[in-house]
């Protein structure tokens, strides 16, 4: 129900008052004084009623009268009445300015024209639609939305990190100046990949018949895969040529016997004989031993008379002048025995002997 604000003798029916012990028999003989009804202004604390108690209309329903102390404040208003011997009833009313409640409610209600439709004119003015229309227009250029379609745009009208910068900008903070539509934007984008299309794919899309003869070409490679699929299938099977050659193997290995037994008895084939003399005849170049000649020139031919120097390393022959030295031409002298070379005269070794008179050791001392 709604009410007009500050307005005197404005009538509210409120019930039914139920008996508080069935819950059905009407309380048609209540008596409701000013402290009995209870009023709760928009929300604020529950007051008293300003004046004027509530007096039976029918079924348990009755009348109150609100003052313009009542409805003084705009907003919702809660009615409330617990009397004793009846159930609690309470009601909600919406207090009205009064000019809306007027332009609703009077007897020429300006709100509404003669087929009870707004009377946007009466609202607004004389220029409603006008005025409608340019409060639209200056709300929509306030947010911009003008240069969707209607203005150009700069970066300064698209705000960093809006929606549509976000859209464009792949920067922390995405502006919308890093858009650059001659090379971003979508035609632009088609463009590109039709050209990619063309020239990176070698060539211009293929059309349907050259699709169906690509397929058709791989049916008869995927054909041919299979046929080779059965052939080896045949081959595998027991008797086929791939067993036939696998029992021919098993066969020859069976031969060979364990760890080559059967290899004991293998005869000598002569076509065998030149490759062995080759493989002989290059281990021994790799080799190099002396000839037949040079092994006679070495017993011939005189050698270089040499002595080894005391706990060094002979060479062979060293080691034949040195033994000659020792058995050959030699003096004793107390306990040194001096070998002489060849030359009967030249000392080529000394030793020293443990006693001069019954040596029974001796030793190398030049």
């Amino acid at each position: 129900m709604f009410l007009k604000q500050s307005t005197n003798t404005q009538h509210v029916l409120i019930g039914p008052f139920l008996d508080e012990d069935d819950g059905k028999t009407a309380e048609t003989g209540l008596s409701i004084g000013v402290s009995d009804i209870r009023l709760g202004k928009a929300g604020g604390n529950i007051v008293a009623k300003n004046s004027g108690g509530a007096t039976h209309d029918e079924l348990g329903f009755y009348q109150i009268t609100l003052d313009s102390t009542d409805t003084a404040t705009v907003g919702e208003l809660l009615i409330a009445v617990h009397k004793s011997g009846a159930l609690p009833v309470f009601k909600y009313c919406y207090v009205l300015e009064e000019a809306i409640y007027d332009a609703m409610f009077a007897a020429s209600a300006s709100a509404f024209d003669s087929n009870a439709r707004v009377d946007v004119a009466s609202i607004e003015g004389s220029d409603a639609t006008d005025q409608i229309n340019a409060a639209c227009d200056a709300s929509i250029e306030t947010y911009g939305l003008d240069h969707l379609v209607s203005a150009s745009v700069a970066g300064s009208d698209v705000a960093d990190n809006s929606i549509v910068a976000k859209l464009v900008s792949k920067e922390s903070t995405a502006d919308w100046d890093d858009y650059v539509n001659t090379t971003e934007s979508l035609q632009a984008l088609r463009d590109r990949g039709d050209s990619a299309w063309t020239t990176g794919g070698g060539g211009s899309a293929p059309t349907v018949a050259e699709i169906r003869a690509e397929m058709d070409s791989n049916s008869t490679k995927l054909a041919a895969i299979v046929a080779d699929t059965n052939e080896l299938q045949t081959d595998w099977a027991n008797g086929g040529r791939l067993d036939l050659i696998i029992d021919g193997i098993l066969a020859d290995t069976a031969e060979i016997g364990s760890a080559g037994a059967g290899l004991s008895a293998i005869p000598w084939n002569s076509n065998w004989d030149a490759e062995v003399q080759s493989e002989c005849t290059d281990a021994l170049n790799a080799y190099d031993p002396p000839t037949k000649a040079e092994m006679d020139a070495m017993w011939t031919t005189a050698q270089t008379e040499a002595y080894a120097s005391d706990g060094a390393a002979a060479t062979p022959a060293q080691l034949l002048y040195m033994i000659y030295c020792a058995v050959g031409e030699f003096s004793v002298s107390g306990t040194t025995i001096t070998g002489k070379k060849l030359d009967g005269s030249t000392t080529a070794m000394t030793w020293t002997i443990n006693d001069a008179s019954n040596p029974t050791s001796r030793t190398r001392a030049s």
